[in-house]
């Protein structure tokens, strides 16, 4: 299983309820709605539960899922559809500290014979967030383990990497994804302002490219990151250069700016 997606699988639903007289309760945007066992896993989509399967997840998190999205519809007296129900899985997949980007969320989905698009998911999971008053916030270096984790997918990749470093090639994506974390930190950190309101996803793909490359790893091309994360490799292009252009621009041309993020 993928090291995102298990803090999704390990999080129960005692992170988001209480128990009060006996009864258990959904803490949602301040409010508490009473949560059951039937209600929680009713009217749940057959394809739902097979991407849930796909992905690794227990039924509980589809159940939860299901009832954040009924709750939202019921509130805002609308019917169902499987772009809130995906929604409100990256909803919960972020509330509970494993973000599952959206783009896995759509290829899973054609799988099944859903067509949905990874750019809408993102907006109705804000504003399912929004409404909700639930927190819809990811930082970089959570979508880290995903990136390597599609890394080690990728055929060619692990063959051009095996071929450079040959049983350790484990130790070396494990190298690889602590680097990758620590820079992903250091620049959240550094260029807070620059990366107000940009995707983590794409500064959590360029952390992982730049820790590569500060590791010699010429294997792991841009293209290889892009595509492991699911964005465009201009998209990828572009933050790594807005890294290099905001230093310029504060007059640090004396030094490589990636030579100051963490060994």
């Amino acid at each position: 299983m993928r090291p995102e997606l298990e803090r999704v699988r390990e999080a129960s639903l005692a992170d988001a309820e209480w128990v009060s007289g006996g009864k258990r309760f959904l803490r949602i945007g301040g409010r508490r709605r009473r949560y059951t066992a039937e209600r929680g896993s009713r009217r749940i989509p057959s394809w739902f539960l097979t991407v849930i399967s796909e992905l690794g997840l227990p039924r509980q998190v589809a159940q939860d899922a299901a009832e954040l999205c009924r709750v939202y519809c019921m509130s805002k007296k609308i019917k169902s559809r499987p772009h809130w129900l995906l929604a409100a899985l990256i909803l919960l997949s972020r509330s509970r500290g494993g973000p599952i980007p959206a783009s896995l969320l759509e290829e899973s989905a054609k799988k099944v014979g859903i067509s949905v698009n990874a750019r809408k998911l993102a907006l109705f999971s804000a504003e399912m967030s929004s409404f909700l008053k639930l927190p819809l916030k990811a930082r970089a270096p959570n979508y880290i383990p995903f990136i390597i984790s599609g890394l080690r997918k990728d055929q060619e990749i692990f063959r051009k990497l095996s071929r450079d470093y040959g049983e350790l090639v484990d130790p070396a994506l494990l190298r690889l994804e602590i680097k990758a974390i620590n820079m992903a930190r250091c620049l959240e950190t550094r260029y807070r302002g620059l990366l107000a309101g940009k995707s983590p996803l794409v500064t959590a793909a360029a952390s992982v490219w730049l820790a590569a490359k500060t590791l010699g790893m010429r294997s792991i091309t841009q293209e290889a990151v892009a595509k492991a994360s699911g964005i465009s490799h201009s998209a990828l292009r572009r933050r790594i250069y807005s890294f290099g252009l905001y230093v310029s621009k504060r007059g640090e041309r004396g030094t490589r700016w990636t030579d100051q993020t963490p060994s």
